[in-house]
């Protein structure tokens, strides 16, 4: 179910058949929406050291999870369905001091998707198109070689196994003289096994002097070491409160694996998280140094060797889980120690398209660079090597073990072609697929290009710059000219377009994707708002070589239409006239972007607000509004000073003085009552005025846009594993 038709669900039937397409508009509005909180979705406080306390909402019956910002926390408490959507706008203007229907819309739109109201979403044309695609035979070789590579089964309900368990005498292994003991196991065991190793006590790669009985041994070794693993992941999670909700196993190019789900440990405080992510490699690190300390007091054991496998196998399973440049625990950890999500794309999207034109320029780099500039370079390097390695080892060791099995007759070569299968038809296959895929692509782009008319691509750009506010004052035939002009840019996930405090010297429209906009603030970059299709930013560089305010990052492949300065010079020189006008378009827009109250609207949004703002002067001594009378209106100072005057038994008292960027007459917008002060201008005042009915038609025509198109979230969610 969509937004629509929730409204069109709580709005009573009309009666008049005459107003029946005004009440189908009214009913149609998401501005009229209430959403209501789902009675089922438990929410929880979670307090970090030395860090504000944040809330985590847990949707059970999807398994859902979102972390709140105070911003939506608050929100979030008055959805209990009596508020509609334009009341929620107008709450967190008055409790933040901003204008925020994206934010707002947004907000409720990704709720209601993620069934976190009570009103719940259904998709019917994604249904349709999934039938559809279903008969094509394509999808369904695809389908079933999901089964062979990278299929999931899970199993839900496994909680209540592992609290069983825990309950049952697991919970004695996190008490305090065992957590001592661990560490003294593992300093003690982990000399003794590098030992074990260097002297060549044991053959890893041979048992009974038969290398495919040693392959085989250590390949079911290794599920004992995964199982261990993905518990001590779950007994941990299930230590700190949290839930288990799931487990399971996927084949990865043949080869099963397994994993738990342990999402629900977000709503726990760092600490947990942090112990969850450990658990797994410091369970087998412990277990490979009692195993160790076991095979020295008893070397002549009959299962020494095969032990010897599994401590191998568990301290190589530690190292490689704990390298934080591939997305596993170590990666976590990591993560959530420095509370940065997304470390590891925004990284590499840095060191491919940032890093090396920093260095060229010889530009400082900031802290978080830094960190993106060391973390991205390792973790290609460390990708590199472990390709390098498995290619290596598999050519060294697995062509040892097939000659072996060949040379061993019928049943060994039987054996080897259907350990060929598995490893290599469905990497085969993936790689077709992909090749498939990538022809396709060129294919559609090159049957565009040719047999679409240029002026076809010329039309669709023309349309976007029509949708650019401080652009109206050109002529038509330079708008043309201006499409002409456009060239296009694609920005990969996670990559900058601009970064704040660079020289800038080109105007964007965004012509598909979206981008946050993020400003550091308190030495930490915190994203201000969110840009979609059609939206555009840079225009301020337009006027001049100027610094950028604010760095833009593309949040999934971002397809930008770019206008450099000297294109926009050219283009103007012609008409003065009309260049001047458009200056001071974008001038406007930049004023009004300053004002804090506006700050955190996209540029669609702010335009439209801009039609509807009045600029009025005041003089010095001028009353703007009189205490008692009728308010309609309300008010931002763009210059000037005014003071906040009340009468209260015949005796005026000054309540405050306002400046640049504060308001007042807020009270006009929300509720038909008298003024409740007068405020005169201290100097001459420059104010923008909006009309409680204007913000009532933009709240009518915002809104429909967000709820179409809510912006995108990145979810800090993860599962632990597999292995």
């Amino acid at each position: 179910m969509t937004i629509y038709e929730a409204v069109a669900r709580k709005t009573p039937r009309p009666s008049d058949a005459a107003s029946i397409w005004s009440r189908l508009q009214e009913r149609l509005n998401p501005a009229n929406f209430r959403p209501e909180r789902d009675p089922g979705v438990e929410a929880f406080t979670v307090q970090d050291p030395g860090r504000p306390p944040y809330e985590v909402l847990r949707q059970g019956r999807v398994l859902s999870y979102l972390r709140l910002n105070p911003e939506e926390q608050f929100l979030w408490g008055l959805m209990d369905g009596s508020r509609a959507v334009k009341d929620l706008i107008i709450a967190h203007f008055t409790q933040f001091g901003t204008l925020a229907f994206g934010r707002v819309g947004a907000f409720v739109s990704y709720l209601q998707q993620r069934w976190f109201l009570t009103d719940r979403p259904a998709n019917l044309f994604g249904g349709i198109a999934r039938q559809l695609s279903a008969r094509r035979p394509m999808v369904l070789w695809q389908q079933a070689m999901s089964y062979v590579f990278g299929r999931v089964f899970v199993i839900r309900g496994i909680d209540r196994f592992v609290d069983a368990l825990y309950r049952g005498g697991a919970r004695w292994l996190y008490a305090p003289p065992m957590l001592i003991l661990y560490v003294l196991v593992a300093f003690a065991g982990g000399a003794l096994f590098f030992h074990q190793v260097a002297s060549g006590q044991f053959s890893l790669l041979e048992a009974e002097g038969s290398r495919a009985k040693g392959a085989g041994l250590l390949f079911l070794l290794n599920y004992v070491a995964i199982f261990v693993h993905e518990m001590a992941h779950a007994l941990t999670c299930r230590h700190y409160g949290a839930k288990v909700n799931g487990a399971g196993f996927l084949l990865f190019f043949g080869l099963p694996a397994f994993f738990v789900d342990t999402t629900d440990i977000w709503t726990r405080p760092r600490r947990a998280r942090l112990a969850v992510s450990w658990a797994g490699p410091y369970s087998g690190l412990i277990l490979a140094g009692a195993i160790s300390l076991l095979i020295a007091a008893y070397p002549d054991l009959p299962v020494a060797a095969n032990l010897h496998r599994l401590a191998f196998i568990w301290v190589v399973t530690l190292i490689f889980n704990l390298i934080p440049f591939v997305e596993l625990d170590g990666y976590y950890i990591l993560v959530d120690w420095l509370d940065m999500p997304r470390l590891r794309p925004r990284a590499l999207a840095f060191v491919r398209r940032d890093l090396w034109r920093k260095l060229w320029r010889r530009e400082r780099f900031a802290p978080q660079e830094r960190l993106f500039s060391w973390f991205g370079t390792a973790s290609l390097a460390v990708t590199v090597g472990l390709v390098l390695l498995a290619v290596g080892f598999w050519q060294t060791r697995l062509g040892l073990v097939l000659g072996e099995l060949w040379s061993a007759g019928p049943a060994g070569r039987g054996v080897a072609i259907l350990l060929v299968s598995v490893l290599a038809v469905p990497l085969l296959t993936s790689l077709a697929l992909a090749a498939r895929a990538s022809l396709l692509m060129g294919a559609r782009r090159l049957r565009t290009w040719w047999e679409r008319p240029r002026r076809a691509t010329v039309r669709d750009r023309l349309a976007m710059i029509r949708r650019v506010s401080f652009l109206d004052p050109l002529p038509e035939e330079a708008r043309l000219e201006m499409a002409r002009r456009l060239t296009s840019l694609r920005v990969p996930a996670g990559a900058a377009v601009f970064r704040q405090g660079q020289p800038g010297d080109a105007f964007y429209l965004i012509r598909s994707g979206q981008a946050e906009v993020a400003q550091m603030r308190g030495g930490r970059e915190e994203v201000v708002r969110t840009l979609g299709p059609g939206d555009y930013f840079g225009e301020i560089a337009l006027l001049g070589r100027v610094t950028r305010t604010a760095t833009i990052r593309a949040l999934g492949t971002l397809q930008l239409l770019v206008l450099r300065k000297g294109d926009f010079d050219r283009l103007l020189a012609p008409h003065l006239a009309v260049s001047e006008r458009v200056d001071d378009a974008i001038r406007e827009t930049e004023d009004l972007r300053q004002l804090p109250l506006l700050a955190g609207l996209g540029p669609a949004e702010l335009a439209e607000v801009g039609r509807k703002l009045r600029r009025e002067p005041f003089a010095a001594g001028a009353e703007v509004v009189r205490q008692g009378e009728a308010g309609t209106r309300f008010y931002i100072i763009q210059s000037g000073q005014a003071e906040v005057v009340q009468e209260r038994d015949g005796v005026a008292r000054r309540l405050t003085v306002l400046g640049p960027g504060q308001y007042f007459g807020e009270v006009a917008l929300l509720l038909d009552v008298p003024r409740t002060a007068t405020v005169r201008a201290l100097t001459p005042l420059e104010a923008r005025s909006l009309e409680r009915a204007d913000f009532e038609m933009l709240l009518s025509n915002l809104l429909p846009a967000i709820a179409m198109e809510a912006e995108l979230r990145v979810e800090h969610s993860r599962a632990a594993g597999p292995a």
